[in-house]
């Protein structure tokens, strides 16, 4: 997933309208998405937002 399409759908969180929201992303790059995952939250950890891959699906 993209960063332009990440922020588009947690929008409204990142601008402390809401306290949560799910994202579903199809992907056969598991790997890749964990890496962006990883990468998001070293960047919003700090902001007090933290992104979680509930579920993996194969």
């Amino acid at each position: 997933m993209s960063d332009e399409r990440m922020i588009r759908f947690a929008a409204p969180n990142l601008a402390s309208l809401k306290v949560g929201s799910l994202i579903r992303c199809r992907t056969t790059d598991f790997d890749g998405l964990l890496q962006a995952v990883t990468q998001w939250n070293a960047r919003l950890n700090p902001k007090g937002v933290e992104e979680t891959l509930l579920q993996q699906k194969g």
